[in-house]
């Protein structure tokens, strides 16, 4: 027993041995003269994350390589040391504002991302910064997000990228991730006057997922189609569960919205519902009983049908449209709601 815990011993220092053995391989390969070798020995020490902390200033200096595989790959194993990489923050930055390769920009911006924020706060201005460069203010987001709530400085920046084209999702999704500050800087957005900006605010909102209803509920009442189109595709997404916190909302655009086809989507979401949705019984009824549109009657009975024995009131009006031979379709539709209205197997 004895002997056996001495190799094992022996075996776990072997092995240790060889993961250093490994990186200090590595770390020497970066010096060869083939440009596959660099680039691998690259990669491989990125691939081990901080465990080959150590290659930093190696990697430091292998940015500057003249191979762009190889300039690569060094920025991205820095960024896979995350918090140990800081000492490669203002050699990223460097590379992210002065490279003239726009690659190359872009992946110093989500190796700092991925470091996340220095102590002395260079990575967090020098991302802020780049949000105004149309070419990587993508990147310059989403590496902001990845700063979470540490990143909270940024919030004023991202939210004037929200009327960026190049960048408008990545910062509102940013701004999700911020925390409070985020929160407040899309709150705000939501009622700017660039529609675009509207639009994407709200998907940002849509990100904190439950928490998002009370907002998403209002902008089902924006004077735009386009940002209602989303409000309502992005409560839809959350799930039954999250948006029956929105029924009153929902409820509203069944009644008022001019668009059709957002009715008929808050009509499908209240069938989701079932019996959740009673309280939309009067509007299904005015909807069956006075829209022109087939579809929406047609979805309408079926939202009824749904909400089952709390929607007795229908009954009457469900009867009318069975009886009615020119629409097939909804007097179908109308008899399996009344079946399921009034139990009947």
């Amino acid at each position: 027993m004895l002997r056996r815990g001495i190799v094992l011993a022996i075996c776990i220092v072997c092995v240790s041995h060889a993961r250093a053995d490994v990186v200090d391989l590595y770390i020497k390969d970066l010096k060869d003269k083939d440009d596959k070798v660099r680039a691998r020995a690259a990669y491989q020490l990125g691939s081990r994350g901080a465990a080959a902390k150590k290659a930093i200033p190696a990697l430091m200096e292998s940015v500057k390589d003249a191979n762009d595989e190889v300039k690569h790959n060094s920025i991205y194993a820095l960024g896979e040391m995350g918090k140990e990489g800081s000492e490669a923050v203002p050699t990223l930055i460097d590379v992210m504002q002065k490279e003239k390769a726009v690659d190359t920009r872009c992946f110093a911006a989500q190796a700092l991302g991925k470091i996340g924020p220095d102590e002395d706060g260079k990575s967090l201005k020098a991302l802020a910064a780049a949000l105004k460069v149309s070419d990587i203010s993508k990147f310059a987001a989403d590496a902001l997000g990845k700063f979470g709530p540490a990143g909270k400085e940024a919030a004023p920046a991202l939210r004037e990228a929200l009327a960026s084209p190049e960048a408008q999702k990545a910062a509102a999704a940013a701004l999700a991730e911020l925390g409070p500050d985020g929160v407040k800087q899309l709150q705000e957005a939501l009622t700017d006057k660039n529609e675009d900006v509207r639009i994407y605010a709200t998907g940002g909102i849509a990100l904190l997922k439950k928490d998002a209803v009370p907002d998403l509920a209002k902008m089902l009442q924006d004077k735009s189609v386009k940002v209602r189109i989303e409000a309502i595709g992005d409560l839809k997404d959350l799930g039954k569960d999250v948006f029956k916190g929105a029924i009153p909302a929902i409820i509203e655009v069944v009644k008022s919205d001019k668009d059709g086809g957002l009715r008929l989507r808050a009509i499908q979401m209240l069938s989701e519902l079932g019996p959740a949705a009673k309280d939309a019984v009067g509007a299904l009824i005015d909807v069956l009983t006075k829209e022109k549109e087939q579809d929406l009657r047609l979805y309408a009975a079926e939202a009824l049908g749904s909400i089952g024995p709390a929607a007795k009131d229908a009954i009457p009006a469900l009867k009318a449209a069975a009886e009615n031979k020119e629409e097939e379709l909804v007097a179908d539709a109308a008899k399996a709601a009344l079946k399921l209205i009034q139990d009947k197997k």
